[in-house]
């Protein structure tokens, strides 16, 4: 199912319209709220879609303001990632202790309050970095992973 647009009544959202896998198009209603979750990039479209959003970016694309909310849509950026891995010899690195009888003696390790992996965060570093000198703020970001993990699989529909 897609979420198609917001119903309003006046400025408070009323239900959620969508299309149903055979191409008919339904409405849910809300007895209280709705909670909106489409992603980075899709809860501002669906928003700016129901007439929510800045008004002049929302007539500028044919669609009549029901609620002027300035921002919505506005600085979103790719987050574009490189991902690098190498191989390691004579260690017992993080994918070796999340298997089998090692990840056993991790997990009692943590249990018992002792330093263990499963205490760690994903990503260890993070560095924010200027490009330019001239920049008044980072514009790159580095993330040191210290495990490797699948690499990401798309899903067609």
């Amino acid at each position: 199912m897609l979420a198609t647009r917001i119903e309003l009544d006046g400025r408070r959202a009323t239900g959620v319209s969508y299309r149903r896998p055979d191409g008919q198009t339904a409405t849910a209603q809300a007895r209280r709220e709705i909670i909106l979750c489409c992603g980075a990039l899709n809860s501002p479209k669906l928003l700016e879609l129901s007439g929510i959003g800045g008004g002049a970016v929302l007539r500028e694309i044919g669609i009549a303001p029901a609620v002027e909310l300035p921002g919505v849509g506005e600085n979103l950026r790719d987050h574009y990632a490189v991902r690098m891995t190498a191989k390691v010899r004579n260690v017992a690195t993080i994918n070796e202790k999340t298997r089998g009888w090692r990840l056993m003696k991790e997990a009692a390790l943590w249990a018992l309050g002792r330093p263990s992996i499963l205490a760690l965060s994903p990503s260890l570093v993070h560095v924010f970095w200027k490009s330019d000198e001239a920049l008044d703020r980072p514009d790159l970001q580095i993330t040191f992973t210290p495990a490797s993990y699948p690499r990401g699989h798309r899903r067609t529909a």
